[in-house]
């Protein structure tokens, strides 16, 4: 993959005199945001067994995959808040599976570069359970775990012993301006690419991103990831060892970490699962949401329904985002599930989600 030499020069020169100092820098696939590498330590850091790379993260204010659309470079600065304060984090376990986030070695904002522990021959769950068949037993010690992680994360936020911290993120408040538009301020837009189906909800449609802006505006939230999908989560690239060998998962990617409602997290990953079956046939997709709720525990009603209305907005507007890649009658199957969820959380109609892939976040069974 070809790296472009200035910004090669860029990271290097930033860290030279420092004890994080690379060569060979090789770029990593995976991500359309920034450019990260895996770099060689001129010199190992302590560890058992030594450390001899480091992930670099570097920001350039545009997309990395398209250099003509700017984008903040102070989402670095807010991820290195964030990862710096989840490296005090509790670790938590189920059944020898650990859940951890990358270490936050450093950060230059000369060359706005996040020095990040490896997660060496790893790969994002969504394509590991796709290569893997997961039996019933393996679904149930995956989703459970990161259950167990996420709730301890949003709890964990609320505590006053972070509020220094909720502080600072508050400021990353350009993501959640831009979370906010690439999901539901493109709502009605997908009513033009589906007006048959879609026509008749538009009114609700308009209304929910109206509230939810509303709700953005008054800043009364907590912190939440804020990209949480299966492609921001690393397996070891294996399959899955016994449950009684140890097993580790990386949550990677905090740029997007800001002061919102957890429903977004919850709500995009469950769409993120519900795709990997309804597009790809994977039954662990949809497996792992009731494994997951198992893990975070019961819900409010309230945070229920603002997960099914987040679910189904990332329905609605999936095809808009990936025209072409599937069937039309497959597309537009999840067109219509993503408007029915949408439309029964706005009505607060719990018994509509009975026996669907969502029945968990409503129910503890």
């Amino acid at each position: 993959m070809d790296v472009p030499c200035s910004i090669i020069a860029k990271v290097t020169s930033s860290l030279e005199s420092t004890r994080y100092a690379c060569t060979d820098l090789t770029r990593l696939s995976g991500g359309f945001v920034n450019f990260t590498y895996r770099g060689r330590l001129l010199t190992p850091l302590p560890a058992t067994p030594p450390a001899t790379h480091v992930i670099l993260k570097h920001a350039e204010p545009y997309l990395a995959t398209a250099s003509v659309v700017a984008f903040t470079v102070n989402r670095s600065h807010y991820e290195s808040i964030i990862l710096n304060a989840l490296n005090t984090f509790p670790t938590l376990e189920f059944q020898n599976t650990k859940v951890t986030t990358p270490y936050f070695h450093k950060y230059s904002a000369e060359s706005n570069t996040l020095v990040l522990s490896d997660f060496q021959d790893s790969v994002q769950m969504d394509e590991f359970i796709t290569k893997h068949a997961l039996s019933a037993t393996e679904v149930l010690r995956l989703g459970t775990a990161l259950g167990q992680w996420t709730r301890h994360f949003h709890e964990w936020s609320l505590a006053p012993e972070q509020s220094a911290l909720c502080e600072a993120m508050s400021g990353n408040i350009e993501m959640t301006k831009m979370k906010h538009k690439i999901t539901y301020g493109h709502l009605e837009e997908a009513v033009t690419l589906f007006p048959t189906i879609l026509e008749e909800s538009r009114e609700i449609f308009h209304q929910l991103e109206q509230r939810l802006r509303s709700e953005m505006e008054k800043g009364d939230s907590q912190l939440i990831h804020g990209d949480f999908k299966c492609a921001n989560f690393l397996l070891p690239n294996r399959p899955l060892p016994a449950a009684s060998e140890s097993l580790d998962l990386c949550i990677i990617d905090w740029e997007l970490a800001q002061l919102s409602t957890p429903a977004y997290d919850l709500g995009q990953l469950f769409a993120e699962l519900f795709f990997l079956t309804h597009f790809k046939s994977v039954l662990a997709g949809t497996a792992l949401i009731s494994s997951f709720m198992k893990g975070y525990g019961p819900l409010s009603e309230e945070m229920a329904f603002g997960i099914a209305a987040d679910f189904g907005a990332h329905l609605v507007l999936w095809p808009h985002r990936n025209s072409g890649v599937s069937e039309v009658e497959v597309a537009e199957a999840c067109v219509r599930i993503g408007r029915d969820a949408i439309v029964h959380a706005e009505e607060r109609d719990k018994l509509w989600f009975n026996g669907g892939v969502l029945h968990g976040i409503f129910s503890s069974d």
